[in-house]
């Protein structure tokens, strides 16, 4: 929703919130040719504003207001001002900063301030009346640590050329003894460190915005990952859901930004924005409402517990499935959580309910499948939720997100390593039993057979329903010369809903055999019948349980018996 009545500003710069009534709003606002005003201030929440004082900053970037009196706010630009008055009348400070980036009060001491500025960091004891420098070059970020009351981070520029001082990469300044020494760290980001966000959910765990990167650290800072390819650059802003854990925004040249697993992915979220870039955010205590100030469009406001629109819109990509009408949002990544050296997995969609990824990072390949997943609609067996499937024809670790764009929940699928061929299922409590009785059929008269490898090798499949007795041979979808998969039609209604997914791999060359996979996305008990054309030689594999997969990778040319393997280590 637009809040800019009674705002006139080509920028907003800055907002921050009454922290003892969240309705009442402050923006920094950059004045006209300089001249003002540079302060607004809202009484309901953002919908209408009112410019502050005539004596108060002519510009302002940077708001910060005292917890205990709200009627204190310090402001600022190119010096501090205070007001103790809400506003009414301000004093200006003696510093001379250049540009003020951002202020900070000390949460045990608030009137301790703390100016991020163009020529340092500065900290007052009285209020603002007086300063004393604590770091000697640009900084543009303070985060105090919540969780460790003596720590102080600061974000910055530092020099690498002594005989240019030009400013190149960016990095942390950590104080362990509330901000009466600071030691450089020796991570370079690359840029300057505009915004510093502690998680609210997780011990250690830190973000770093600069302009062109989101950075994330699980030990407090010692070691950081990055790589945010979804976001635009620049960034401008960045704060932390205080209610939804591994929730984010981000305010960009392209609008907001969420991201709901810790700054790895990112979704634009900017549904009723102007398009104008988000150069600074805010968020309500209770996770209620996300303010955007942007650049020439005023201050919009966000209802995050409404719903009042959907989190953000699937789009297909080469990394992403859209599912169920594009509701659903799925994304896979191989490895362990946090293992950096697998890629994303590479999406292949199945129809509008189903699809797979490949692991070209690992296996050099995207198109052959190596988890395979299915959805059906919110409420498909009556209770609330919406049922998914997912199994695997790798052993590599793996995590599988899902997102619902319309309410923005999250939930992460990790690979169990003892049953790595093994997947499984989200369903409605007492939904499980229904899977197997969508439909009462008799009996099919013989399956259709799926070839493979040129026609080498064919596959049928016959299936087994505990709950109703009943069997049904499965129709065989190919999906190239490697893999298909077998639906249950009978039972589904559906032809092309996958139910048991098969792939083969020449690896004559480097093993001197045949490889076939087999994995269901069904609890129903199966057999596939796999048919040597050449040697005419037969194997018959039973399923290994419950959206399990397993593996034979002994396939001769020979026709002898063939030793049959339900996990191999380290297959792909």
């Amino acid at each position: 929703t637009g809040s800019s009545a009674g705002l006139n500003s080509p920028r907003i710069q800055a907002i921050a919130l009454d922290p003892q009534d969240a309705s009442k709003v402050w923006a920094g606002a950059y004045g006209w040719g300089g001249r003002g005003p540079g302060l607004f201030h809202s009484a309901d929440a953002g919908f209408s504003w009112s410019p502050v004082g005539d004596a108060g900053p002519p510009s302002a970037t940077a708001i910060a207001i005292d917890p205990e009196r709200p009627s204190t706010v310090y402001a600022g630009q190119g010096n501090v001002f205070r007001t103790e008055d809400g506003g009414k009348s301000w004093s200006a400070s003696n510093l001379s900063p250049g540009y003020v980036h951002s202020l900070v009060l000390d949460p045990l001491s608030p009137r301790s301030v703390w100016a991020a500025t163009a020529k340092g960091l500065f900290q007052s004891e009285d209020g603002a009346r007086s300063w004393r420098s604590s770091i000697s070059r640009a900084v543009y970020s303070v985060l105090f640590d919540k969780k460790r009351p003596d720590t102080i981070y600061a974000g910055s520029f530092f020099d690498v050329d002594a005989d240019y001082p030009q400013a190149f990469g960016g990095s942390l300044f950590v104080s362990r003894d509330r901000g009466k020494t600071f030691t450089r760290s020796d991570t370079d980001f690359g840029s300057e460190v505009i915004s510093i966000v502690q998680d609210p959910f997780r011990e250690g765990g830190l973000y770093v915005a600069t302009y062109r990167d989101v950075f994330r650290s699980g030990d407090g800072g010692l070691s950081w990952l990055g790589g945010s390819a979804d976001l635009p650059r620049l960034i401008y802003s960045l704060v932390a859901d205080p209610v939804r854990p591994g929730r984010l925004y981000a305010g960009t040249t392209g609008g907001v930004f969420r991201s709901g697993d810790g700054a790895r992915t990112w979704h634009p979220l900017s549904s009723g924005l102007a398009h104008t870039p988000a150069s600074s955010l805010a968020i309500s205590p209770d996770g209620n409402r996300l303010y955007a100030g942007t650049a020439g469009g005023g201050v919009f406001e966000l209802d995050l517990e409404a719903g009042l629109s959907p989190w953000f819109s699937c789009v297909p990509s080469s990394t992403r499935l859209c599912l169920v009408g594009n509701r659903y949002a799925l994304e896979l990544r191989a490895g362990s959580p946090g293992d950096s050296r697998y890629g994303p997995g590479s999406a292949r969609p199945l129809g509008d309910r189903a699809g797979y990824f490949g692991l070209p990072s690992a296996t050099g390949d995207p198109d052959l499948p190596e988890v395979i997943v299915k959805m059906l609609g919110e409420g498909a067996f009556g209770p609330p939720g919406a049922p998914i499937f997912y199994s695997s024809l790798t052993t590599l670790p793996y995590v599988l997100t899902l997102t619902d764009t319309l309410s923005g929940k999250e939930t992460v699928y990790v690979s169990d390593p003892g049953s790595p061929l093994c997947g499984g299922t989200d369903l409605p409590v007492g939904a499980l039993g229904a899977s197997t009785k969508l439909r009462e059929a008799e009996a099919s008269g013989g399956g259709t057979p799926l070839p493979l490898l040129g026609g080498r090798f064919s596959v049928t499949l016959e299936a087994h329903s505990r709950t109703t007795g009943r069997t049904t041979s499965g129709f065989a979808i190919s999906k190239g010369d490697r893999f298909g998969y077998f639906s249950f039609p009978e039972l589904t209604g559906d032809t092309l809903f996958p139910e048991v997914v098969v792939k083969m791999i020449d690896a004559h060359a480097t093993y001197g055999s045949f490889w076939f996979f087999h994995s269901g996305l069904t609890d129903l008990d199966y057999v596939l019948t796999l048919t040597d054309t050449k040697t005419g030689s037969v194997r018959t594999y039973e399923s290994p349980g419950s959206f399990c997969g397993a593996a034979d990778t002994a396939i001769t040319d020979s026709g002898s018996p063939w030793d049959y393997v339900s996990e191999i280590g380290g297959l792909n």
